[in-house]
């Protein structure tokens, strides 16, 4: 089925978690398969079909958890957790329409063989945490998560300058003429190595982009400084991911001791924080294997002069699609940061509710 197909089915009611898990996987290996890609267009299919998966997973947790025996009585726990599975559908769906926008309306997603449903835990804690121990939880990650917000952003604006860096240069190789050099210069030699390259920089953006390319030089120190920035990002975003992901599989059978009476009212909101999180810890895999995506094509490019020259439109064209899979990083950790905000408004509404109930608890311990 198309992508407007797949849309129409998520927005259809009655889909049951084994047929989420089914469209779950298939959106999962599109992303795998986008991921093999070498272009912008790739990467962008790639994230948006990830980020489907994600939210698939995220409805699929919720409808489980409404469907427990444990809740079976509980209408309100039943509806938070519908209503959590609903609006993660819907957020799907507006990943699907920017796939649209993106000229991928017509892709087709290949739907394969039910599969049995990961239960998982869905029950409450045999033993709840105590409400200080909810408080004090919220109190320290609210704050914790401001910071991230700034970092996301800023690391963000940071892909941005990178990309925009290496779309500069690229149309210097793709639009300036051939170099006439100097036959009776040894370029090789210390007295001319820095004579800059006139056909492979843009002498106007040097001093905004930094990276120069040089006659007798190699690859500039500002692209090598680039490679090994993309590596270590896409190795810390790797483990952080992979870190937080459990910690949220975690957060959300602990949290269900948000479902008491006395609790139950910002239960919603606490649960939000948790989806934001199961969403970002998710999106940052993402992100890791965008990067290295892009550090693939620019391994790809020998940025020696003589080397660009000898087929420098087809690196040029290359170097484009390796500064539009960095843009697409950038543009994904930018949303997450943006995501992340959102808890604020929760983890606030949360804090208020639970500090009475705290110093409720902190009495009666009074001796």
């Amino acid at each position: 089925m198309n992508i407007a197909q797949v849309a129409s089915l998520l927005c259809s009611s009655g889909l049951e978690p084994a047929a989420i898990e089914r469209i779950e996987a298939d959106f999962a290996a599109a992303s795998d398969a986008g991921f093999q890609g070498n272009d912008g267009a790739a990467a962008r299919q790639a994230i948006g079909a990830g980020q489907v998966a994600i939210r698939l997973g995220i409805a699929r947790k919720a409808l489980l958890t409404a469907a427990a025996p444990t809740y079976a009585s509980e209408a309100r726990v039943q509806e938070i957790n519908r209503t959590l599975a609903q609006g993660s559908m819907l957020d799907a769906v507006g990943i699907l329409a920017r796939l649209v926008a993106a000229g991928h309306a017509g892709r087709e997603w290949t739907v394969s063989a039910p599969v049995a449903p990961k239960v998982g835990s869905t029950s409450a804690p045999s033993s709840l945490p105590k409400v200080d121990a909810l408080t004090n939880i919220c109190r320290h990650h609210r704050e914790h998560e401001r910071f991230y917000v700034q970092d996301r952003t800023a690391v963000a604006a940071d892909l941005h300058r990178e990309a925009n860096k290496l779309k500069v240069v690229a149309e210097a190789w793709l639009g300036k003429p051939p170099a006439q050099l100097d036959p009776e210069v040894d370029y090789t030699s210390p007295l001319y190595a820095p004579i800059g390259c006139t056909d492979l920089n843009e002498l106007n953006a040097i001093a905004m982009v930094g990276v120069l390319f040089m006659e007798g030089e190699q690859e500039p120190i500002e692209i090598k400084v680039l490679k090994a920035r993309l590596t270590a990002l896409s190795v810390a975003w790797r483990r952080a991911g992979e870190w937080l992901a459990v910690k949220m599989e975690a957060a959300w059978d602990r949290e269900s001791a948000m479902y008491q009476p006395t609790l139950i009212d910002v239960a919603h909101q606490r649960y939000n924080t948790i989806v934001t999180n199961w969403r970002g810890s998710r999106e940052r895999l993402l992100a890791a294997r965008t990067l290295e995506m892009a550090l693939r094509v620019l391994e790809s490019i020998p940025f020696e002069p003589q080397r660009i020259r000898a087929d420098r439109r087809a690196l040029g064209l290359r170097l484009q699609e390796a500064a539009a899979i960095l843009s697409a990083a950038a543009q994904l950790v930018a949303r997450t940061a943006s995501d992340l905000a959102d808890n604020d408004f929760d983890w606030t509404d949360c804090i208020r509710h639970l500090e009475p109930q705290t110093s409720i608890s902190e009495r009666a311990r009074t001796p």
